[in-house]
């Protein structure tokens, strides 16, 4: 069956790629979704895929994520960023930055 998504027809049999990248940054869906915002509320995210294809590792990598932010910030209280601006290369399937300067004083 063809379908047509935003003026976009796609026909049965064409291929499609989904692009992580930019799923989670619809500002329909999203308030400035370029910005990192910590207290952003909740409204989900594509970021470990959907149904079928949702990735298995994903509980694995929010603890992992948990786990490292704990222990950073505990050895680190006062990490903080120090640079004015942060940029971000134009990547296919992530959006991460450049570098991240940062100090603990």
């Amino acid at each position: 069956m063809d379908l047509e998504i935003g003026g976009q027809l796609i026909k049965k049999g064409d291929y499609c790629h989904f692009i992580i990248g930019a799923a989670n940054r619809d500002p329909a869906r999203y308030t400035e979704p370029d910005s990192f915002i910590v207290d952003r509320e909740d409204l989900g995210h594509s970021s470990f895929g959907h149904g079928i294809h949702f990735c298995i590792g994903a509980p694995l990598a929010r603890l992992e994520t948990k786990t490292l932010l704990q222990v950073l910030l505990e050895r680190a209280p006062k990490l903080r960023v120090v640079q004015d601006e942060i940029n971000y290369p134009q990547l296919f399937a992530v959006r991460k930055p450049l570098q991240l300067l940062v100090e603990n004083n």
